[in-house]
């Protein structure tokens, strides 16, 4: 099924998950026209911490945009043609409000999974849909999350709900009123499908006349195995819901990768698209995620990852994969070749420097190991040789995040690359100190 005007997807959506490097509010408006050559025609904005919250101020990052920024942002995406789907969390992923708001968790020290049961927690949630409405009232889809919510029934007070009747009806029950405050004023809701994989015909039924579902996998052929295989798929499609799919141009290649694999990036959208002759798919989703929850570390700046955005988005356009090279000229057209290239050649570097770092590390434990089994062999110098090696590259390191601070400067703030590049240089050096004192031990 071909989308109009000869697209292979009626809906092409770029994900911007600002709940990691939030691109400055200057940055922000330029995210809109890069899209726009990548061949999307939406942004799904994953608004977390940046958001200007009123509903709870404390929701609000220290680099937070304004209420004008957003709306600002708005306008320039509308001036590309390309609509903004909101995204609010509803039921995982929760870390950002129940931080502060403790008393609607699931389990009282995790804080990702709302109880859906408390007093308060559907109050919550339809505030903050609110909060983004009031600011972005022109919009045709609403993103509600809805994923990974694992533990949900931990709690006693949401167990006996299940045991009542069954998980996926408290879960209707919980969205219920979010999709019918949205259905009222024209939107239609999006969840991300993994916790309906085993649902009855009848539930899914129930969720068709309510929201349509964006099946997400990231890694090779979705159909294969995993949450997403064909069988899977079809008792949506049969069950009358409306799906998307949901590949990764960035954020699926490891927690702290610096960036995207390109070949399994475009792997992933390929398969999704040949699924597509089999699935009518109304929509896609190029997810490029930035932390893999609020409380892990930061992953592949934006900007260093665009030829791959526009590849996906130009697949999921055209369904043919364009040469990274081609993506790259398209990004000379407007400008923003020559940023691009400095972006990613210094987060090729420190991601160069940091595996050969970590690499060094593993080699000193091998050796550890090693005259630890063979006595023998102690005393050479193996040891002094590599660990001066690993000083080095820890060197190396600090280097290329000072150069990447440089570079990036102005694209996005410097609170969030400090985080960024600490995280991985302390790690480092934390190796590096544990390994001193098996040294001293080991030579004792």
């Amino acid at each position: 099924m071909n989308a109009p005007n000869g697209a292979k997807l009626g809906i092409r959506a770029l994900h911007l998950d600002l709940k990691g490097l939030p691109p400055t509010a200057d940055r922000l408006m330029a995210l809109p026209r890069i899209a726009a050559v990548g061949g999307y025609n939406a942004l799904l904005v994953e608004w977390e911490d940046a958001f200007p919250w009123v509903c709870d101020s404390r929701f609000r990052s220290p680099t937070a945009y304004s209420r004008h920024t957003v709306r600002e942002f708005a306008q320039a995406a509308s001036d590309q043609g390309i609509q903004l789907i909101p995204l609010v969390q509803c039921l995982g992923h929760m870390e950002t409000p129940l931080r502060y708001h403790t008393h609607l968790r699931e389990i009282p020290d995790r804080p990702e999974v709302l109880n859906v049961t408390a007093d308060g927690a559907q109050q919550l949630i339809e505030d903050m849909i609110a909060d983004v409405l009031d600011v972005l009232d022109d919009v045709n889809y609403f993103h509600l999350g809805g994923d990974e919510a694992r533990c949900l029934g931990e709690h006693p007070d949401t167990a006996k709900a299940i045991k009542q009747s069954s998980k996926q009806q408290v879960y209707l029950e919980h969205i219920t009123p979010f999709c019918q405050t949205l259905s009222a004023r024209g939107i239609r809701p999006i969840l991300w499908h993994d916790m309906m994989c085993n649902w009855s015909d009848d539930s899914l039924k129930q969720l068709a006349s309510m929201a349509d579902l964006c099946a997400w996998h990231y890694h090779g052929d979705p159909s294969v195995s995993g949450l997403c295989t064909l069988d899977i798929l079809k008792r949506f499609d049969d069950a009358g819901i409306k799906l998307w799919l949901g590949a990764a141009y960035k954020g699926a290649d490891g927690a702290d990768a610096d960036l995207p694999n390109p070949e399994k990036r475009i792997a992933n959208v390929q398969a999704w698209m040949k699924l597509h002759e089999q699935i009518p798919f109304v929509g896609g989703v190029a997810t490029g995620w930035s932390r893999h929850a609020t409380p892990g570390m930061q992953n592949e700046p934006i900007d260093a990852a665009l030829d791959v955005m526009l590849a996906v988005g130009w697949t999921l356009r055209d369904g043919q994969v364009p040469p990274l090279l081609r993506c790259v000229q398209a990004l000379e057209s407007i400008g923003e070749e020559q940023l691009f290239t400095d972006c990613k050649q210094v987060m090729t570097q420190l991601a160069d420097s940091r595996r050969a770092a970590w690499h060094m590390v593993v080699q000193i434990h091998q050796q550890l190991a090693m005259e630890s089994v063979c006595p023998e062999k102690q005393g050479s110098r193996i040891l002094p040789t590599i660990t001066g090696y690993l000083d080095n590259y820890i060197a190396d390191v600090q280097r290329d995040g000072l150069a990447m601070k440089q570079i990036f400067d102005g694209l996005i703030d410097a609170c969030w690359l400090d985080e960024y590049l600490q995280v991985r240089t302390q790690s480092l050096i934390h190796a590096r100190e544990d390994l001193n004192e098996r040294l001293r031990k080991h030579l004792q």
